[in-house]
């Protein structure tokens, strides 16, 4: 908000603010956002309580913190008649989602048909839904935390029965979920986690995707030397 202080009282408004000004609402990063009601949840995550003011720093007893500008350095909950502007921040805590409800045994006091086991076909809906979970997401870091929560997801279906094997990873959805991402680093971290998950052709299919050298040679190296894809990886690189 912009504004002053008259006779000690703050006269703030977001009505006030200039062109130039950032916009009312907005995240951490400076992206604007058209309320705190309307700021999305990372995929992948969900909330686990309600927003609050941040009352952790030099604020005011309604949370806000005064300055001469918004690029200033200096923030003060005390307002002067030389601060023009003040800003408060609200913070709301998230934690990853896990799908362990549906996936849990039933206790020794429920009765045994009360709780679904998991099957090969939840494994296989994951898999399938992995793009449009990390489409939905507006940053490589998000997309990857949903490409982590899926697969932790994929591991506590395979744990929980032994009749179901580690499920592999389409050649499609390998691509579909690379082509997704901004940035090669991005694209390596990503391959990194799905390489449990990943046959010859999911390899294949993902190196194409990695475009630098270095990055190349980073996956390599984090390959056991005799297996096949080290080796494949290898051919690769002589290559290129």
């Amino acid at each position: 908000m912009r504004g002053c202080c008259l006779f000690g009282t703050p006269r703030f408004s977001p009505d006030a603010l200039l062109p130039t000004d950032p916009p009312p609402w907005a995240s951490a990063a400076g992206s604007p956002a058209f309320d705190r009601m309307s700021f999305p949840v990372p995929s992948g995550w969900e909330w686990v309580n309600d927003w609050a003011v941040d009352m952790r720093h030099d604020v005011d007893s309604d949370g806000w913190s005064y300055a001469t500008a918004f690029k200033s350095r200096e923030w003060t909950g005390d307002p002067t008649q030389s601060h023009y502007v003040r800003r408060r921040v609200w913070t709301r805590n998230r934690a990853r989602r896990r799908l362990t409800a549906s996936f849990s045994s039933a206790s020794a006091s429920a009765p045994s048909n009360t709780a679904a086991a998991p099957t090969e076909d939840t494994a296989l809906v994951l898999i399938l839904r992995l793009p449009t979970l990390v489409r939905g997401c507006t940053l490589d870091r998000q997309r990857l935390d949903a490409i982590a929560g899926t697969l932790d997801n994929l591991r506590l279906i395979s744990s929980s029965s032994p009749a179901i094997a580690l499920e592999t990873i389409p050649v499609y959805t390998v691509e579909a979920v690379l082509d997704t991402m901004l940035y090669d680093k991005s694209r390596l971290n990503a391959v990194k986690m799905m390489l449990p998950f990943l046959d010859k052709d999911g390899l294949v299919a993902a190196v194409f995707k990695i475009t630098h050298h270095c990055n190349r040679r980073e996956l390599l190296n984090s390959l056991e030397p005799e297996s096949f894809l080290c080796s494949y990886l290898r051919n690769v690189q002589n290559k290129s």
